[in-house]
């Protein structure tokens, strides 16, 4: 107890000196000389697992200046980055470097490049976004919890002088923490420095089923590998795509039947898809569930429709999802669409085929006739 006391006393020593110096022009950090003095005190609560708060009440929750001019901010997520899908740590800087160059790093991996304009508009947005300014002057800290609820801290100064400062237990499950690794992930990984990449990223698809129900458009889809017998082969090839389209108003059959997958299948698949991010449905990677926020939906509410979709990669990484929220579809939708497109290019193809190998016949037919 008298320790405590004699470090209060020190923390009101050092905090009356850093406000003189703030007046002198010297600093302009109060509030972070304070927290980081607060962070020495031996909270008795803070060791049985309570929650040390030393927030700062009068802090301002609204910052008028958009021009970030340093940053920083340790997170950790939940991912695929060893075995048992651990968790990674990562610590986000944007500062001067020793040459009055603004550098963005991730200090665990080693990742550096100057930071640009699109970086800082990026994290701009995010935290607009997710209002984090309401955070502003937030410390407030549980202890004793596991390592993916430890301590972070977020720390964002203006070319106005403003600041955005918090300390708070950190969860893997926020979305602007997904949000944080994504912007520098990409960012990154645009200027070529992968260290960032989860493992195994970008696997290849090797397997695909589509079953999407558009109740706008009134139209079901069901598209999907299958194996067939050997008197049912196309081209000798006995796994086939299936292809079914009905329209659900009109109650009839649009197209049905079977075509031979060509041997660029995938590599077409996998060109679209990769124009889309999967990660949020994919169990293991660090943005999984990210933006995937529940549409509650009441039993007069229809859904705008339901998505089965089962994908395999390479590495045995797999998507299974069956899905009717109104989220999911509308991230889905366009890369949903945009396979269809192809699926449907195929089967004019094949049916393109089979109509010239029949007039051929009967020409030939017409021919040996005359």
């Amino acid at each position: 107890m008298i320790r405590k006391k004699i470090l209060r006393m020190v923390i009101g020593i050092l905090a009356g000196t850093a406000m003189m110096l703030s007046v002198a022009g010297c600093t302009n950090n109060i509030d972070e000389i304070v927290y980081n003095i607060t962070d020495l005190i031996d909270d008795d609560s803070a060791k049985a697992g309570g929650t040390t708060d030393n927030s700062n009440p009068n802090a301002p929750k609204e910052i008028q200046s958009k021009v970030i001019t340093q940053f920083s901010c340790d997170i950790y997520l939940f991912g695929e980055w060893g075995e048992n899908y651990n968790g990674q740590y990562f610590d986000f800087r944007i500062m001067e470097d020793e040459n009055g160059e603004l550098m963005a790093s991730e200090y665990e991996t080693g990742a550096e490049f100057p930071a640009d304009e699109e970086l800082l508009t990026s994290l701009q947005d995010m935290i607009d976004k997710y209002d984090l300014a309401k955070e502003n002057g937030v410390y407030r800290v549980t202890a004793g919890l596991p390592p993916e609820f430890q301590k972070i801290s977020f720390s964002a100064d203006y070319a106005s002088g403003e600041k955005i400062s918090f300390t708070i237990n950190n969860d893997p499950n926020d979305d602007w923490e997904m949000a944080l690794y994504k912007i520098f992930s990409d960012w990154f990984d645009k200027n070529g420095i992968t260290a960032l990449n989860e493992p195994n990223g970008k696997s290849k698809i090797t397997s695909i089923d589509i079953r999407f129900k558009d109740n706008e458009k009134q139209i079901l889809y069901d598209y999907a590998e299958v194996i067939v017998k050997e008197e049912d082969a196309i081209d000798g090839k006995t796994v086939l795509l299936k292809k079914y389209v009905y329209d659900m108003k009109k109650q009839e059959t649009v197209k049905e039947g079977y075509v031979r997958i060509p041997d660029d299948f995938y590599d077409n698949v996998n060109g679209i898809a990769n124009s889309y991010d999967l990660r949020p449905f994919t169990p293991g990677s660090v943005l999984y569930g990210y933006g995937r926020k529940k549409t509650k939906t009441t039993e007069e509410e229809q859904s705008s429709g339901s998505i089965h979709l089962r994908i395999e990669f390479e590495g045995d990484k797999k998507i299974s999802m069956d899905s009717e929220d109104d989220c999911d579809i509308e991230i889905l939708k366009p890369m949903l669409y945009s396979l269809i497109e192809y699926y449907d290019s195929i089967s004019e193809e094949e049916q393109t085929e089979e109509q010239t190998e029949e007039q051929t016949e009967e020409q030939t037919e017409e021919q040996a006739e005359d």
